[in-house]
């Protein structure tokens, strides 16, 4: 036991005595040498800046799965402008709606012409003459009015 007391404290005095022999050499403890290569300040790990990703709306995100999301939503609204631009610049389409994300569909309903009816005016059903159909106007009354004109378009009542 004394033995190993022994070889512990000489292998501690030879380790301290090892160090101050070797110290001078070392450029760490040496002041007068320099190397514009070396730095007496212990190294500082500088912080790997953060990875973003910016969206084409113009918002920033650190996660890339929310960064996809920006993109699909933003590239979905896009198209739909587009389409509803395009549908609502028919004049056939109005009312023109798209499905809510992440929908696909345009709708529109169409515009529908319904001439108005011709509706004549109430009369005593005397005649007092006639329209042509080539636009002329006749004085007759009956039988034959507008023969040479192309026949009746429309009897004048009272």
């Amino acid at each position: 036991m004394g033995f190993v007391r022994y070889l512990i404290g000489f292998a501690i005095i030879a380790m301290i005595f090892g160090a101050a022999n070797n110290s001078s050499t070392k450029p760490f403890h040496n002041p007068t040498y320099r190397n514009k290569n070396y730095s007496y300040a212990t190294p500082v790990h500088k912080a790997q800046p953060e990875v973003t990703y910016t969206c084409s709306d113009g918002t920033k995100y650190e996660s890339y799965s929310d960064y996809l999301s920006c993109e699909n939503l933003y590239n979905w609204k896009a198209t739909r402008d587009k389409s509803l631009a395009e549908c609502n610049a028919d004049s056939s389409k109005f009312n023109c709606w798209y499905d809510e994300y992440p929908g696909t569909t345009l709708h529109w309903e169409y515009y529908t012409y319904t001439a108005p009816s011709y509706q004549a005016p109430s009369s005593s059903g005397v005649r007092y003459g006639a329209i042509c159909r080539d636009g002329t106007q006749s004085s007759a009354t009956g039988r034959g009015a507008c023969s040479h004109h192309g026949g009746v378009s429309m009897w004048l009542t009272y």
